[in-house]
């Protein structure tokens, strides 16, 4: 996490070691969120840094799980608490697919769920296109 020293915001941090693959892909997760108009269901990007050795993108902080650690605790989700999960979730979906944007990695580990909201997020936009 980081933290805006003026503004007190916080956020997520990422950091690559500048090789071509990783730029690869770095520069798609960025164009990708970067296209994307914001969306309650969809990761926001803040800023993208390219130093001289290595890349560094700040999204939005999530506080909160994935639902693979969810799963992976062995916690049941009741059927209404799923049914608001996954109509979330294919709310953000659709942002995406309406901004042209392809994911490519949707699986419990890129679906973050917010603490105190129990808002659903996608996250992680390394794959998309």
């Amino acid at each position: 996490m980081v933290v805006d020293t003026v503004s007190g915001a916080a956020g997520a941090l990422k950091l690559f070691q500048k090789k071509q693959t990783l730029r690869d892909e770095v520069r798609g997760e960025v164009t990708s969120l970067a296209a994307l108009p914001p969306h309650p269901g969809v990761m926001k990007l803040a800023v993208c840094l390219a130093m001289t050795d290595r890349m560094a993108i700040i999204t939005e902080f999530i506080d909160g799980t994935t639902l693979s650690n969810v799963i992976a605790n062995g916690k049941r989700i009741r059927d209404d608490a799923l049914k608001l999960v996954l109509a979330q979730l294919v709310c953000g979906i659709g942002v995406c697919h309406e901004g042209g944007i392809l994911h490519r990695d949707i699986k419990p580990g890129n679906i973050m769920v917010d603490s105190d909201s129990g808002v659903v997020k996608l996250i992680d936009f390394g794959l998309s296109v």
